[in-house]
């Protein structure tokens, strides 16, 4: 599973990077955590103007998902992070337990029979933060 966190300016108070405080909010080790001055994501997943800027949301993408010139179809997505953080952490356990499942099989059609591994949801923020995971077979 890989986790990115990507921090857009999009209050008035938003003037620099995060501080290191701010990201230790996001303390799961897996979490890659980017500065998105330009807000370049938000203008990708449909920011036309300023009351339009996409912020304080979370996806789950499919196993093997890849970005292009828009992002793929999630297979959860919503937000604030704050309201939706049971809904997410529902389909990122469904989602791994079918890859796991999917892995445990291939292990099995090869003769190896290890175990899948385990979901330990991390507590999410509710600041202003996009909030997208991948999940990597």
């Amino acid at each position: 599973m890989r986790i990115f966190v990507v921090w857009s300016p999009v209050l008035m108070t938003d003037w620099g990077r995060p501080s290191t405080a701010t990201l230790a909010r996001v303390s799961d080790a897996r979490a890659a955590q980017f500065w998105d001055r330009g807000r370049l994501i938000s203008h990708s997943m449909g920011e036309q103007n300023r009351r339009g800027v996409v912020w304080d949301y979370i996806a789950v993408y499919s196993p093997g998902a890849i970005w292009k010139d828009r992002p793929p179809e999630a297979l959860y997505h919503g937000g604030p992070v704050v309201r939706v953080t049971d809904a997410a952490r529902a389909a990122l356990a469904q989602a791994l337990q079918e890859t796991q499942h999917s892995r445990f099989q291939m292990r099995l059609e090869e003769g190896n029979d290890a175990a899948a591994g385990v979901l330990r949801p991390n507590r999410m923020s509710e600041s202003r933060f996009h909030h997208f995971v991948t999940i990597q077979p």
